[in-house]
């Protein structure tokens, strides 16, 4: 039972580290280490298509001859025609599905992916060998069959082509001799005025007897001859469709490899990247690989005599104000007036950090959305919070009060807490809260 509860544990890790469209998004990223995403495109869009219906060619031609007189006529076309095209689909849609199953490794996640992709690899193969069996073999016969048909006629319908002329002459002859009358009279004498024409006529027709048949001696070899020839080039025809429509499915086949093999490095290479700009889930040290992280304080910020907590409570991730609560707030004059409420940089800070609360207004709203990827929109928040923790540095960073605590209340009260709670924290919050208590300007009690 450990090692099955142990391939259970990594087949839940991985399913939590990772979602199926969100590989196939990453492989079909572009990458500017890479030119695996040009090639990618160039064999899937340029090479591919060619071989695609080059194949459904070859299936048409075999399947308009055989759905004869299984199909009613006017039907066989647009079936010889649909049918290797709907195959050339599935095995498209089913190999690029087994490869990233294989690649990204889908089947390992369950049993009931396991068995899936199974199935839908052997689906794969039982439609490549169909439709290979039809472009290596099946196509041969039929281009063959189609050739012979085209280009032989019969020995009977032959000679009658060759000997027209001398048959045309004898039955001339035959009817000549005929409107002569007959050698014998009624009463069984012999007609000696149609005896000469009888003997000519005679002699006429043996001499055209003997060369008919010298003509269908010559056209009875020239028809074996010929039938040779057209068996010779229908093999030819036959052989050059084998080699054509295997040749097709050959490169087709490699074109879907080379396409899993340049998905599976775009994979990788954009993971990394990812890996990289996204942020690692820790606290304190602690990894907590998307799970909330526990309870989190931040540094009070002073507002006008009173001392502001933001604690984290660690079951709700709510933000409550705490702290010393026996002390008396120091009462305000009518009089007071802020100082330093803005300095001379308080513009671009101000802009900074305005601009800086829009971007995390919408990147917060993304970890609601089901389509994205929550690792991805914490990674694009920390982008957001390293740029301008970055900018904070600068000794000429001196944002206004107002946008300051604005800014800085909803790091703690939104941002940070929604980090924290999905388990990507901000490895830099504390250090980031206290130098924004830097900036900001204090608020200081004038009295009359």
């Amino acid at each position: 039972m450990g090692y099955l509860d142990e391939i259970a544990k990594k087949r839940a890790e991985r399913r939590e580290k990772s979602s199926r469209s969100h590989d196939e998004y990453l492989a079909t990223l572009g990458n500017d280490e890479t030119s695996a995403d040009e090639l990618r495109l160039a064999i899937k869009w340029a090479v591919l298509p060619i071989f695609f219906f080059w194949v459904a060619y070859v299936g048409y031609i075999h399947l308009s001859k055989e759905l004869i007189g299984v199909v009613p006529d006017e039907h066989v076309m647009w079936l010889a025609m649909g049918i290797p095209i709907v195959f050339q689909f599935i095995k498209a849609y089913c190999a690029t599905k087994c490869l990233r199953a294989w690649h990204f490794k889908w089947y390992d996640e369950s049993a009931h992916d396991f068995w899936i992709y199974t199935l839908l690899g052997v689906l794969t193969i039982l439609a490549f060998v169909w439709t290979l069996k039809i472009s290596f073999w099946d196509v041969k016969e039929t281009a063959n069959d189609n050739y012979v048909q085209q280009n032989t006629i019969t020995l009977d319908a032959h000679l009658k082509g060759a000997t027209a002329d001398i048959d045309a002459q004898i039955a001339k002859l035959e009817a000549k001799e005929q409107s002569a009358g007959s050698l014998r009279t009624k009463k069984g004498g012999i007609n000696w005025a149609v005896q000469p024409i009888a003997a000519e006529n005679a002699k006429s027709k043996s001499a055209l007897d003997a060369q008919r048949q010298t003509i269908v001696d010559a056209a009875t070899k020239e028809f074996s001859t010929h039938s040779a020839t057209v068996e010779k080039q229908a093999k030819s025809r036959g052989n050059f469709f084998q080699r054509f429509g295997g040749f097709g499915e050959l490169v087709e086949i490699i074109c879907f490899v080379l396409i899993g093999l340049l998905e599976a490095k775009l994979r990788k290479l954009n993971a990394d990247k990812e890996t990289q700009a996204s942020p690692t889930p820790s606290a304190n040290g602690i990894h907590y690989n998307g799970h909330r992280s526990p309870q989190t304080s931040y540094p009070p910020i002073q507002n006008s005599g009173r001392v502001i907590f933001f604690n984290r409570v660690e079951d709700t991730g709510e933000v409550r104000a705490s702290g010393p609560t026996h002390e008396k707030p120091v009462p305000q004059s009518p009089q007071s007036v802020p100082q330093s409420a803005a300095g001379p940089g308080s513009i671009g800070a101000d802009q900074i950090l305005e601009l800086l609360r829009q971007q995390l207004q919408r990147e917060v709203a993304n970890f609601k959305n089901p389509q994205a990827i929550p690792k991805t929109v914490a990674g694009r928040i920390h982008g957001h919070l390293d740029h301008a923790y970055n900018a904070m540095q600068s000794p000429d960073f001196a944002p206004s009060r107002a946008v300051g605590a604005k800014v800085y209340a909803y790091l703690v009260e939104t941002v940070f807490k929604t980090l924290n709670e999905k388990g990507w924290p901000f490895e830099q919050d504390r250090s980031m809260c206290y130098r924004m208590l830097d900036v900001i300007p204090k608020e200081h009690q004038v009295t009359a």
